[in-house]
């Protein structure tokens, strides 16, 4: 077909609106300054909530190598799109005395099981639109409360990974851009600790015990599996001090150049600020999804043996854990014998 002459008359002009176009695209570059991008609103943000960070956060040396990291899972409940559950549980990481401030925090976000499936939810169209609009708007509100902090990433999920496919997309993330990571708190949504734990103990129990201890879980009740063949418990001398035994929500406070796991020596073995000056890990058969302490390159391995990830680890495991401790080999499971969380019910809970 042949261009008709208003065409080719409109040829030159468009050629030079393109060409001014790039020049001020190019200008624009040339000028552009990234210290400007630090405005006093993003300052506010900072120092807005102490979840977010104060703006202490930014003398962190971020350039520095973690030792120990942090996986939370969330997954679509009734209360959405509220964050106020996800950041109880983010706040309560403050009861991990001596871990750095500076520690990688991964939020995972799941969808749930819809469309052809037949796991698929029964929901009519109106609630699943509902469901789904509020889960949307629970990562849109999450991205902006923690997008400003270089230490909290939250990672949506596209399709349903239930709690071994968020996990573990989380841990290999974590694998590539943390290399130095040896060990790892994982956190569901709605349990969040009320109680200190010593995790300079926690580190210490699996470079003293590396072919023994992999795993420590945080019970929420006293009734729970301490047995595990012919293994023995664990006593430990507490090795680090509350720094604050009041604060209830996260602090960045003046963090230094050191990433890696901190500690402040006790006194001496009665120190007043933790309930008894020993603490003991007691070995398990029993194997939980419940908040737990875990050596890193374990995790990942185990997770890994699991093939099938769409579903609770702790299904396959807790039949691991139970024909190894009945051959009297085990697997590495223990229980930190102090009830320091709580559980909120997420699943039930409409209003939080």
């Amino acid at each position: 077909m042949a261009v008709s002459s208003l065409s080719k008359a409109a040829i030159p002009l468009l050629m030079m609106l393109s060409f001014a176009l790039y020049a001020q695209n190019m200008s624009f570059v040339k000028s552009f300054d990234p210290s400007k991008l630090w405005s006093e609103d993003i300052e506010a943000m900072y120092s807005s909530s102490a979840a977010t960070g104060s703006a202490d956060v930014r003398a962190v040396n971020m350039s520095e190598e973690p030792d120990t990291a942090i996986v939370i899972t969330s997954s679509w409940i009734p209360s959405h799109p509220s964050t106020n559950m996800i950041e109880t549980a983010v706040n309560s990481t403050v009861h991990l005395k001596g871990l750095s401030p500076s520690a990688p925090i991964i939020i995972t976000i799941d969808t749930f099981v819809h469309g052809s499936s037949i796991l698929s939810t029964k929901d009519d169209a109106a609630t699943l639109s509902k469901k789904l609009e509020a889960l949307e708007e629970y990562a849109n509100r999450l991205f902006e409360k923690y997008l400003p902090n270089p230490r909290i990433h939250v990672l949506p999920g596209m399709s349903n990974l239930h709690i071994g496919g968020s996990t573990y997309k989380a841990v290999s993330l974590i694998e590539k851009h943390y290399p130095s990571v040896k060990y790892l708190y994982y956190l569901q949504h709605d349990f969040y600790f009320v109680k200190h734990v010593d995790h300079r103990l926690l580190v210490n129990l699996m470079e003293q015990y590396p072919s023994r201890v992999n795993y420590v879980v945080f019970p929420k009740r006293w009734n729970v599996n301490r047995e595990c063949g012919n293994e023995t418990a664990i006593v430990l001398n507490h090795t680090t001090i509350p720094e604050d035994t009041t604060t209830t929500q996260l602090s960045f406070g003046n963090a230094t150049s050191n990433n890696r796991t901190t500690s402040t020596p006790i006194a001496n073995e009665n120190d007043p600020r933790w309930t008894e000056p020993t603490l003991t890990i007691s070995p398990s058969g029993k194997y939980s999804d419940n908040n737990h302490f875990v050596r890193f390159k374990w995790y990942k391995e185990t997770l890994e043996s699991l093939v099938f990830l769409r579903r609770p680890p702790e299904f396959p495991l807790q039949k691991r854990a139970f024909d190894t401790c009945r051959e009297n080999k085990g697997i590495g499971l223990w229980v930190y014998d102090q009830v320091v969380t709580l559980h909120l019910d997420g699943r039930n809970t409409k209003e939080y």
